[in-house]
This record gives structure tokens, sequence and C-alpha cells, in this order.
């Protein structure tokens, strides 16, 4: 997520057409409001609520926003910095108990197709993140 909102950064340019392969690892493209275990999304929940306003938990719950088709992850998704890398490998795993494995996967998992209030933000997401994959 760093360096997908690093590269919109001026600074940056010079170096997009250098790079190559982008590897993720369990990252949560897509927060972790549906699929992440329930003991991980209760705890983000409770953090959110003692801090008062941890701004990373209601990035990553979705939240950040009164709308969240401009949540954080959902702007994120709409920039075009996949595009930049010729290879894009997106590693996720069934066993991991803190991200869900569509977040990481940049899928659509069946939680997010029956959401009303957040579904259509994420479809939009991912459709945004398939086109810049199909260009790498």
């Amino acid at each position: 997520l760093a360096v997908r909102a690093a590269l919109d950064h001026p600074d940056m340019r010079p170096l997009l057409p250098k790079l190559d392969t982008l590897l993720t690892l369990g990252s949560p493209h897509l927060g972790i409001r549906f699929g992440a275990h329930p003991l991980v999304d209760g705890g983000a929940r409770v953090l959110q609520q003692l801090s008062g306003s941890s701004r990373c938990i209601a990035e990553l719950l979705l939240t950040d926003s009164p709308d969240p088709g401009q949540a954080v992850l959902c702007r994120l998704a709409a920039q075009p910095a996949l595009s930049n890398f010729r290879k894009v490998l997106l590693l996720a795993s069934p066993q991991d108990g803190f991200i869900p494995r569509h977040s990481a996967r940049m899928e659509v998992a069946d939680a997010v197709l029956a959401d009303k209030r957040y579904g259509p933000s994420i479809r939009a997401a991912v459709d945004s993140l398939e086109l810049q994959l199909n260009s790498c």
C-alpha cells in the first residue's frame, strides 16, 4: 500500500520507467472490513473506539470517509500505480488470520457482493485495479 501511494508523488516520476516487479505479501489492498478473523475485526473496532480517531484503522475498515467510495483505499485503487509495473505478484494465504485473502488478492468476496453500503465501492476499486493489472 505504501509503495502504491508513494508512486503518485512527483518526486517518484523519474523512477516510474525503471519499475519492473511489485510483490505484495498479504497486503490489505481492499481493507479488512470483510473476511478478517472475527478477533481481528472486533479488535480493530475496539481500538478505533478507544483511540478516538485511529486514522490507520479507519482506513483499513473503510470508515475514514462518510462516502465509502472516497475512502483512502478506494481512492488509492483509482490511481494508476500498478500499471507502472511489468509484473505484479499478489501473495495471500488462506491461513492468514489478519488480512482477508480476497483483499490481498484484489478480488471481490461474496460478503462484499451482499453489502449495500461498502460493496459498490469495493467492486469499483477491484474493477480499477483489474484494469491496471491487465496493462502489466
